[in-house]
């Protein structure tokens, strides 16, 4: 492994910035691969200072999409329509991949409002609204059946005993 040289570190962190990976940008320094991997793993500010340059090139990546879909705003020709689509829809991928949390899809899971979806269920007033929710999830349930899910949930969740149903049927106890 090379010696870590703050000097290149930079210069590779600046090519990075500006497009390059880090293969290519190793390679354009004549540094080894291995080595740029190395100093990432072991040396703490060079590590921050690329993980620095990353962003700037996806954040110059994503101000690039506006660019590429005003370039065919007036075109009538469908293949350099379909061709920017192709280049806007590969950087929208790996801008989804490499920043997730900033550019991936996000799915809520809240209802209106921003109301949870399954509501607590800390009360014996809280039962009729498991129930409902259950109803949904297990469509052609009984009440009983769903009473007896939503009770077996709720103490679950609160640490309490299992309430029991009597079996329901023709009277002799069978279902």
């Amino acid at each position: 492994m090379r010696r870590y040289d703050p000097a290149l570190g930079r210069a590779l962190c600046e090519l990075v910035a500006n497009g390059c990976g880090l293969k290519s940008a190793a390679a354009r320094l004549r540094i080894a691969r291995r080595s740029a991997r190395e100093w990432e793993a072991s040396v703490p500010e060079f590590a921050s200072s690329l993980g620095a340059a990353r962003r700037e090139y996806l954040e110059d990546l994503a101000e690039e999409l506006v660019g590429l879909s005003d370039e065919v705003a007036n075109s009538t020709d469908n293949a350099t329509v379909q061709a920017q689509r192709l280049r806007i829809d590969t950087r929208r991928w790996v801008l989804s991949k490499l920043r997730p949390e900033r550019y991936g899809d996000h799915l809520q899971l809240t209802g209106a409002g921003n109301q949870p979806l399954i509501p607590a269920v800390g009360s014996e007033a809280q039962l009729p609204k498991l129930m409902a929710v259950l109803s949904v999830l297990l469509p052609g349930s009984s009440n009983s059946e769903l009473f007896v899910v939503a009770s077996q949930l709720q103490s679950k969740l609160n640490g309490s005993e299992l309430v029991q149903l009597p079996p329901q049927g023709s009277g002799n106890g069978e279902n």
